[in-house]
This record gives C-alpha cells, sequence and structure tokens, in this order.
C-alpha cells in the first residue's frame, strides 16, 4: 500500500514496501480513481497518463532511496509541479508515443527526486552517462507496463539510447545513430495489435509450415538489413546500398501482408508512394492501421527535382486523406535542457 499525504501545497510519498518489492501499478491507478472520486473528470487516455506519472514519481523515488543508506526511510517532499507534454507524434499509432511520454517522465522524476534527496542536485546535466541512461529505461520500461502490461522494451530502449536497435528474445543491442530520411504517413486507421496477433497466431495454426517460412524469411531480412545498415553508416554516399535497403522494404512490406497485417488503407499509401515518387516504403507497428514509411532517397534531400516530387506525393496523400511528415529516424535519444 501506498498512502499519500497532503502538506500544503507539497505531496508527501510515504511507501509501505520492503526493499526488494516493486512499487504495484494498482496504487497509481488507485490515485487516479480518487482524483475521480474528488470530481476530476478524465478522459481514459488522460488517466492513464496520469497514473503513469505517479507511479514514475513514486518509483524514482525508490530508486534513488534505496541507493543511499542514508536517506532510508525519509522519502522526499515532492513539490507541486507543472508537468508539460508536447509531441507531433500520433498517439496510438504505432509510433512509439508512450514509450517517449514514458522515458521524458522517467528522466524528469529521476532529476527532480534527486534534486529533492540533495544526492545530487546536478543529476542529468549536460549529457546523461550509461548508467543515467539504464535507469531512465529501467525506470520507463516500468511505466510501459502500466499502460501496455506487457510491453517487448524496443520502444523504450530507442527512445532512451536514440539510434537504431536490433531486438531479438528479449535482448536489446543498440546499433549507433545511422541517420535515415523517411516520409512518416498516417493511415488515420487505428491500429489494432491485439487484432492482428490473432490473425497470424490463426494462420499458423493452418498453415504452420508456410507461416513459419514466412516468418523465417522475415528474419533473413531484418539480418541482411542489418548488414546493409551498418554498411551505409560508414558509406552513406553509397548508392548500391541505398538500392538494397528499397528491395528490402518491398519485400518485407510482402510478407507483413502474406501474414495479413496490412491493412487497405496502408497499401493505398504504399501504392501511392510508389506511383507518385518512385518511393518504397512498409507498414510500421503491428499493422492493421497505424502508420506507414516511405524510404526517401538518400543525399538528394535538397535537389529540385527530389523537393517538387515530393511536394506532389504530399498532396496526392493529403487528397486522400492521410497525413504525411518528413522525419529522420536514428537521432539522438533522451537529452534533459535546463533553461
Amino acid at each position: 500500500m501506498v498512502k499519500i499525504i497532503r502538506e500544503h501545497k507539497d505531496l508527501a510519498i510515504i511507501p509501505a514496501l520492503k526493499n526488494d518489492e516493486d512499487i504495484p501499478i494498482e496504487a497509481s491507478l488507485s490515485l487516479v480513481k480518487s482524483l475521480n472520486a474528488e470530481g476530476e473528470t478524465l478522459e481514459p487516455q488522460q488517466e492513464t497518463a496520469l497514473a503513469c506519472l505517479f507511479h514514475l514519481l513514486l518509483c524514482a523515488g525508490r530508486e534513488v532511496i534505496l541507493h543511499n543508506n542514508d536517506l532510508r526511510n525519509q522519502w522526499p517532499i515532492v513539490p507541486a509541479a507543472t508537468f508539460h507534454v508536447d509531441t507531433k507524434l500520433p498517439v496510438g499509432a504505432g509510433a512509439g508515443s508512450s514509450a517517449a511520454f514514458s522515458v521524458c517522465l522517467a528522466a524528469a522524476s529521476l532529476h527532480l527526486i534527486h534534486a529533492l534527496s540533495d544526492e545530487d542536485k546536478t543529476w542529468g546535466f549536460g549529457e546523461f552517462s550509461q548508467d543515467q541512461l539504464q535507469q531512465i529505461r529501467r525506470l520507463a520500461n516500468s511505466g510501459e507496463r502500466l499502460m501496455h502490461g506487457r510491453p517487448s522494451g524496443v520502444d523504450s530502449a530507442i527512445c532512451t539510447f536514440g539510434g537504431l536497435v536490433r531486438f531479438k528474445s528479449g535482448q536489446v543491442d543498440t546499433m549507433g545513430q545511422i541517420p535515415l530520411r523517411v516520409l512518416l504517413v498516417d493511415s488515420g486507421v487505428a491500429r489494432q495489435t491485439k487484432a492482428m496477433v490473432a490473425i497470424t497466431g490463426e494462420r499458423l495454426k493452418r498453415h504452420p509450415q508456410v507461416m513459419s517460412s514466412i516468418l523465417d524469411a522475415m528474419d533473413k531480412v531484418c539480418l541482411r538489413a542489418i548488414d546493409l545498415l551498418k554498411t551505409y553508416a560508414n558509406n552513406p554516399e553509397d548508392v548500391e546500398v541505398y538500392q538494397n535497403l528499397e528491395d528490402l522494404m518491398d519485400i518485407n512490406q510482402g510478407l507483413l501482408w502474406s501474414l495479413g497485417v496490412s491493412h487497405p488503407a496502408l497499401d493505398e499509401i504504399i501504392s501511392l508512394g510508389r506511383r507518385v515518387a518512385g518511393l518504397h516504403g512498409k507498414l510500421t507497428g503491428a499493422g492493421g492501421g497505424g502508420l506507414a514509411i516511405l524510404l526517401l532517397p538518400a543525399g538528394r534531400e535538397d535537389s529540385e527535382k527530389q523537393i517538387d516530387t515530393l511536394t506532389k506525393l504530399k498532396v496526392s496523400l493529403a487528397e486522400s486523406g492521410y497525413l504525411s511528415e518528413e522525419v529522420w529516424l536514428g537521432g539522438i535519444g533522451v537529452k534533459m535542457q535546463v533553461s
């Protein structure tokens, strides 16, 4: 049980937990329910976001105190504070918005608790150390569990460390920053993760040998892409490498379509990209809706022809009801700026 005691405008957090116990998610959810009981009107997404904030503050406090014997049984008073969150990411579309949210709140919560506990008032200033990044990632994963139940951990790893990551069987390996420019297109169709998993599972039961071959081919596509990306990182002007990546985008999308996880809107987006601008693309995320990415040509982003072609594509997508935005993948991870 976690008790919350209001003291003027401050919030005292008092845990009744053993050192080896995790703070239960239910404690944060109960706080949100108590707010609703006091007359606050919250939408479901707001409830989840607020519960995540409460949970991360509680976990951050526990993390700091358990690593400092001088602070045992002396939880800090958390002053009234405003957390302002802004994003360009579409929410609920498979773009990793919940992971980005959790990572940012985890970093802010850890900085706040460290400063209030007098353990390290400069925690997180400048660039985060590897130990601090690991701490942020662990905390963010806890927030992701509150929102999703059993997240893979890959989204929070990307948001924490930046760059590209390789994920297999729960193991996350960072590959560093390998900049790729894509057009991110929102299908406007809500993604259906559970439904897509069910469809794939059902096809696997009906056609085990065929589906196993498809999944094995997808694994080989991924391994080939990793090799190409490493080569591309050393020589981003290598046109042949980029063309091979475009081939793999087409192959991967075909395999995903065969699994049954695409959607007519995603198919139309990819078709428009090919027909109007000669781009290669695939769905991203769980499928069944959500987002598609179209790989933009390397090294020609400033050419007049490329700009005109891309403008035409964006207009065609907008006329079909699809919002799009150019983004760079493989950027930096979490960073704290203090004004």
